[in-house]
């Protein structure tokens, strides 16, 4: 099955992008094009963040179903990012930003099970919050 970051981004806020493919057993790789994987990466995140935000106080049915989609696209995007990030470690390269990304991962999947157990706004804020502050960091430039 492939997995691709446009796949947690809403069709219609979807633009033509590049296609990074997860296959199975295959580490993360970007097809080149003109578009940026960073601001790809970023807009997945805000996407689902908003996502989440809207419908963390789910009342009904309808809500509560619309928020456990919102809470998979994030596992789902969480598990693209950590699956990079246990390749590059296998692969022999070691270094600070995939061990970090591993952690974050980790506490997301904790905070996703908490959300979709207990509904609790608190985990779903924390989720909001990560996934924003994650995509600021990925549309920064370095001078």
């Amino acid at each position: 099955m492939k997995t691709t970051f446009s796949d947690s981004i809403p069709q219609q806020n979807r633009e033509p992008q590049a296609d990074y493919s997860l296959n199975e057993g295959a580490s993360l790789h970007p097809s080149p094009v003109e578009n940026d994987p960073r601001a790809e990466q970023a807009r997945a995140l805000l996407s689902i963040a908003a996502r989440l935000e809207q419908t963390g106080r789910a009342q009904n049915d309808n809500e509560r179903a619309n928020l456990e989609s919102a809470l998979k696209d994030n596992s789902k995007l969480w598990g693209l990012f950590y699956e990079a990030a246990i390749n590059n470690v296998v692969a022999g390269y070691k270094n600070l930003l995939d061990y970090n990304i591993t952690r974050l991962a980790h506490y997301v999947f904790k905070k996703n099970t908490l959300a979709m157990a207990q509904k609790n706004p608190d985990d779903i804020g924390a989720l909001v919050s990560l996934n924003r502050e994650i995509a600021a960091g990925l549309t920064k430039r370095v001078a």
